[in-house]
């Protein structure tokens, strides 16, 4: 940095107070300079950081949206599978309860037509 120059007539031994400052407040300025060049470069690569981050951040939103359309996708896929399945199940179930209906009216018949009128019998299936 700064080279204190030792000669005959000014030696650092017997320098006066002034001499001594001066070297003092230089190294102090240089000190103080070589700080703010070194903040100066802190702030340009904390800055370049946050940016690389900001960048970061940015690519896995975009992911994460993508990610999310997929899935919404995958969503609305399986909503429409299970749409149709509870279609194929409500009409199972139609068909189910109309089987129903006719088996009970069969029953009925049957159990008007058999010798267990006479008593107490639940109509429906398994009953006749």
């Amino acid at each position: 940095m700064i080279m204190i120059n030792a000669d005959a007539d000014n030696n650092a031994a017997d320098a006066d107070n002034d001499d001594y400052m001066t070297i003092m407040t230089k190294m102090m300025m240089m000190m103080i300079l070589m700080m703010m060049m070194m903040m100066v470069v802190m702030m340009m690569v904390m800055m370049m950081m946050v940016l690389m981050m900001m960048m970061m951040m940015m690519m896995m939103m975009m992911m994460m949206m993508m990610m999310m359309m997929m899935m919404m996708m995958m969503m609305m896929m399986m909503m429409m599978l299970m749409m149709m399945m509870m279609m194929v199940m409500m009409m199972m179930m139609m068909m189910m309860m109309m089987m129903m209906m006719m088996m009970k009216l069969l029953g009925v018949y049957m159990e008007s037509t058999t010798w267990a009128t006479d008593r107490y019998k639940p109509i429906g299936l398994g009953h006749f």
